[in-house]
């Protein structure tokens, strides 16, 4: 096809690509797939392969052309890419759609390509490598934490204290306006356990359910939500409920709550021990990781593709969703908490792949196939799973990023200047969340510095 390609430079890593396809030719393609579509298509009152070519044309046809001329942008895109070396980071922006000027259908569109560049800092990097002894302590602090997990509550008609749940209703305004993802009811906040700031938990302690109280939260310019940044909100916070904690005795039911058959505390300890180790392996991974990737942040300053950025913290805003138990992204935080963290997620993400490429790495499939065994979740049959991943694009693929993950940091750590410090489980593992970015804040980013 006699196709023709224009490509523009906007700025930074933004292009604007322009193709102009012979309609001739397009309506060549679109009859030739709508022909041999009409012999194998079967619909009621006529006979396979005797369907009359218009009526197969008025039924298929603008969904055929739709394909064919998203296959033909695509493959046109990657001859751009191939021509001009450029790698696109996401998908295209359609400026407009389809539209036929003379002779051509023209499509123009936005794309955004990774920067290139080259990782620097690498001969600097120092990173202190947790070691950690899992002792009895640790122990009674996980079995502990089982029972927190387990426990349930019970309503009281007193002031609330540290460790009550206290169920409450929040309106957050602004200049007398609500702001976004501000207006909540019956949030459950557990006092002492972070969901909120501390200077919230202090105003929340010893208030009695129907008490009402306003915040006046001043947020730092620097706040990731760009339409608090700097501003002063005002919350005002109904207690619905105070509830204090009842936490199940440790007997042969309570271990056997969480798959230990024989219900016997010594083999619910023993079980808690490996995973444990498990845990911390992990763990220390994920907290080397961010060591070496938090000193070449600094080193390596690159501009990040905005589409890249923009998913990385609509993920985000989806695992805040998941884990505050929201299924109706109305009530959702509002997307932009997150740019900042996905950022800098995204920021990590281009040079691992960076040094992977520079290394001439390679994930094989052995490999791939040993993390699904590791990654296997208990109970399930490791040959079903990994068919499973196998058949799951988004799940191999967080699989495959995980090897690389692991290979880039395995390379680093035999670069870096490394120093053992002795650290205990609960201070390794308290570290977790980090990668995500995800702030706990059940209230909408009230900050830590609020003051009533």
């Amino acid at each position: 096809m006699n196709k023709k390609i224009t490509i523009d430079h906007l700025n930074g890593l933004q292009y604007r690509v322009r193709m102009d396809f012979p309609v001739g030719s397009v309506n060549d393609i679109v009859e030739e797939q709508l022909r041999e579509l009409g012999k194998t298509l079967k619909l009621k009152g006529f006979r396979k392969g005797k369907i009359p070519y218009e009526v197969v044309r008025d039924r298929y046809g603008d969904e055929i052309r739709k394909q064919v001329l998203d296959e033909l942008m695509q493959q046109a895109l990657q001859e751009v890419a191939e021509k001009e070396n450029l790698e696109f980071a996401g998908q295209a922006s359609i400026d407009n759609k389809a539209t036929e000027q003379g002779d051509d259908i023209t499509i123009v569109v936005s794309v955004e390509v990774y920067p290139q560049f080259t990782v620097i800092g690498i001969e600097e990097l120092t990173v202190e490598k947790p070691v950690v002894e899992i002792g009895q302590a640790d122990v009674d602090e996980l079995i502990h934490n089982l029972r927190k997990r387990a426990r349930s509550w019970q309503g009281v008609n007193r002031q609330a204290q540290a460790g009550d749940r206290v169920m409450i209703d929040f309106e957050g305004k602004l200049d007398g306006g609500l702001i976004e993802g501000g207006k909540r009811r019956a949030v459950p906040v557990v006092i002492g356990e972070g969901a909120v700031s501390g200077v919230t938990e202090q105003r929340l302690t010893g208030l009695s359910a129907g008490n009402e109280i306003e915040i006046e939260a001043q947020y730092s310019a620097e706040f990731s939500d760009t339409s608090l940044a700097g501003k002063t909100i005002r919350f005002w916070v109904r207690i619905r409920e105070v509830a204090e904690e009842v936490l199940p005795e440790v007997d042969r039911k309570f271990c056997k709550s969480f798959g230990i058959e024989s219900g016997e505390l010594e083999d619910l300890r023993s079980a808690a021990i490996a995973d444990m180790e498990r845990e911390a392996e992990v763990q220390l991974l994920t907290d080397i990781k961010l060591q070496l990737f938090g000193q070449l942040l600094e080193q390596n300053t690159l501009e990040l593709p905005t589409g890249l950025v923009e998913e990385e913290a609509g993920r985000l805003q989806h695992l805040s969703m998941q884990r505050d138990g929201l299924i109706d992204i109305s009530k959702a935080p509002p997307v932009s908490r997150f740019l900042n963290a996905a950022g800098r997620n995204v920021h990590m993400g281009l040079l691992i792949r960076e040094l992977f490429t520079e290394q001439g790495m390679q994930i094989l499939r052995e490999e791939i196939n040993d993390k699904i065994i590791e990654l296997c979740p208990p109970g399930q049959e490791p040959g079903k799973y990994q068919e499973q991943c196998y058949q799951d694009p988004e799940l191999l693929g967080h699989i495959e990023n995980t090897v690389m993950d692991e290979k880039v940091v395995n390379w680093l750590m035999r670069k870096a200047k490394t120093v053992e410090k002795p650290m205990s489980f609960s201070g390794l593992v308290s570290r977790r969340g980090v990668e995500t970015g995800i702030h706990a804040d059940i209230l909408p980013g009230i900050p830590d510095n609020s003051g009533s």
